[in-house]
């Protein structure tokens, strides 16, 4: 009889315990979230720049321009190359430039737009659909790209690309 009142006791004691953290829950003010919003209408002036950015890299690509190439990929940069599925650096693309290994014949770009998060950061994203080899193979084809800017000491550059073959 002792166990059965002390197991009720502690039934009731549980239950208005989270009654009381119910009606606690209830009364306290939502905290508010901070929210990172990306906008392509934001910054016009950080977009315009940023899309400037994409298209000279794109005539020095096409060019095979291994000495302009640089100035637009930070020294961290890297990416990810649905072409080959490697992993590359600034290092390897420069060098697979001068070596001849990747050449660009066309790189035509369609839904190209820019989200701008903060004054020094951006991400471009589109559809290339490109005519190149890389190492002698064809790799040729449609791909979402989205590449991320950062400027830093006055100057935007590339510090993550990755692209996705379409089928």
């Amino acid at each position: 009889m002792r166990r059965t009142i002390l197991f009720v006791a502690l039934v009731a004691a549980c239950a208005l315990a989270l009654a009381q953290a119910d009606k606690d829950a209830k009364s306290k003010p939502a905290e508010k979230k901070t929210e990172h919003k990306a906008t392509s209408t934001g910054n016009s002036a950080v977009k315009d720049a940023v899309m400037d950015a994409e298209k000279k890299l794109r005539e020095a690509t096409l060019k095979n321009d291994a000495d302009a190439v640089p100035q637009f990929l930070a020294s961290d940069y890297h990416s990810i190359s649905a072409v080959d599925g490697q992993a590359h650096t600034k290092d390897d693309v420069v060098n697979n430039l001068k070596q001849g290994n990747l050449k660009y014949q066309s790189i035509d770009v369609s839904n190209e737009d820019v989200q701008v998060f903060e004054k020094d950061l951006a991400i471009a994203h589109g559809v290339a659909d490109v005519k190149l080899t890389l190492n002698g193979k064809d790799g040729s084809g449609k791909y979402h790209f989205s590449r991320t800017w950062l400027k830093r000491n006055g100057k935007w550059q590339a510090v993550w690309f990755q692209s996705t073959k379409m089928p």
